[in-house]
């Protein structure tokens, strides 16, 4: 087996190229060692690997579970049942050789598209490598299905799509995603939107088409097949990984040495923050992240809690009235100043917000709202909404003199604020009709 076989496999789709990495007894561990590197293409801008390397060897369960159900469910349709388990085992082996050598194509989630693009932007690079990825490893399984089982290629179709479709709906299921805005009242960013987007639509498309492949798949079942002794047939030519396909694989885990020292310390600092932060020591992880400057954590770090994400620990509020007593660093007082922005919303949009707070969260909202800093487009936005409360209280007892006292406070500011800025635009419009008019 040489690079050649591996490229004819992967980019060709090459029927011998498929005989080869499966007669090959060896292959099996040139595919693991690409599993592994394609871990840490997954995972070296993205989680704390020295605390937590476990995410190195998802890729590998995963590909493991998968295969195995893959390779059930179209060795059942093959009249696998007539087979015996050490004909599983072998031809299995067979199968997984070539499921793992598929690996290489996750190489492409190491492009650093956040450290190049704008969030949303970031969002749809990734979703679009995703997207490459996934088609094109259902379009290799299509063929090696058909090539292995000698079924023609309807019938490979339906059987992998039929899995892979069901494997979809359920990642879906449990991937955690951004809330529907018209159910949380949450404000989605451009990003979040799009991601939300995104899965709603291949989500809708999957759960669809799901009975296509199902019956399809079912149809193929019932159809006689010839009974096989042997899937793949021997092959001498190949028997063995050349040495520069072993070099390949090994440099695919070995060069990750130079690049984890650029990439995890942050990721460390991250995660430092977030444990903190879910414990409840919210005064230590401010001090930490003002401790840093916003460049020595991940680029567009979204920290706990989410809000887009129904996330409640910490309880945000609380993470506010820290702040509010502490000092920080601007870049860490405006990340959570827009956090509360979210979610009480912006302009006019969610006062419902408001009407579901109780006589002791309603004091703690107004107490926050009293320290908005003054370059805030909060308060501004919050002016319908502080007029509406006075009239309307959230809840059936009256407001007391004090919060009656505090909500006026606040209008007042409201208005101070806006007729400074008027007179700052009269004099900005002043200054340039001046110009103007000047010789």
């Amino acid at each position: 087996m040489t690079m050649g076989t591996l490229f004819r496999y992967l980019f060709l789709l090459d029927r011998q190229a498929i005989h080869d990495i499966a007669a090959c007894r060896k292959a099996v561990w040139i595919g693991l060692l690409f599993v592994l590197s394609a871990g840490f293409a997954r995972e070296y801008d993205g989680e704390d690997l020295l605390a937590e390397p476990w995410h190195l060897f998802l890729p590998l369960g995963a590909s493991l579970v998968t295969s195995v159900l893959l390779f059930g469910v179209v060795w059942a349709i093959d009249a696998g049942w007539k087979r015996n388990v050490i004909s599983f085992g072998r031809d299995y082996r067979r199968f997984l050789s070539l499921f793992w050598m598929t690996a290489p194509l996750a190489w492409l989630y190491a492009i650093p598209v956040e450290r190049l693009f704008s969030p949303a932007r970031a969002v749809e690079a990734n979703l679009w490598l995703l997207g490459i990825v996934a088609t094109w490893r259902v379009a290799l399984m299509v063929r090696v299905v058909s090539t292995v089982f000698h079924f023609s290629l309807s019938r490979s179709i339906f059987p992998v799509f039929f899995f892979a479709d069901s494997l979809m709906v359920v990642i879906l299921f449990l991937t955690p995603l951004p809330v529907f805005s018209i159910m949380g009242g949450i404000r989605l960013t451009e990003s979040e939107q799009l991601l939300q987007t995104t899965a709603f639509l291949v989500g809708g498309i999957g759960i669809l088409s799901w009975p296509i492949w199902l019956i399809g798949t079912v149809v193929i079942a019932s159809r006689p097949f010839p009974n096989r002794s042997d899937l793949v047939p021997a092959s001498s030519a190949h028997d063995y990984p050349t040495k520069a396909l072993w070099t390949l694989a090994i440099a695919s885990l070995a060069i990750w040495a130079c690049i984890l020292p650029l990439t995890q310390p942050e990721q460390r600092r991250r995660r430092q923050v977030g444990t903190l932060l879910r414990a409840g020591h919210i005064e230590q992880a401010l001090e930490t992240m003002s401790a840093h400057e916003r460049r020595d954590f991940p680029p567009h770090w979204d920290p706990p809690p989410r809000i887009s994400y129904g996330e409640t620990n910490p309880d945000l509020p609380k993470v506010l009235e820290v702040l509010i007593a502490v000092e920080t660093k601007p870049w860490v007082s405006e990340l959570y100043w827009e956090k509360f922005r979210d979610l009480i919303g912006r302009g006019n949009e969610y006062h419902n917000y408001w009407l579901y707070l109780d006589e002791a969260e309603f004091d703690r909202h107004l107490a926050i709202l009293e320290h908005i800093p003054k370059n805030s487009p909060i308060l501004a936005e919050q002016r319908d909404m502080l007029e509406t409360l006075l009239k309307e209280p959230p809840s059936a007892t009256a407001l007391t003199s004090t919060q009656k006292d505090l909500l006026q406070k606040l209008l007042e500011e409201f208005k101070n604020d806006g007729l400074q800025q008027r007179h700052r635009d009269n004099d900005l419009e002043q200054l340039d009709e001046t110009q103007e008019s000047a010789p």
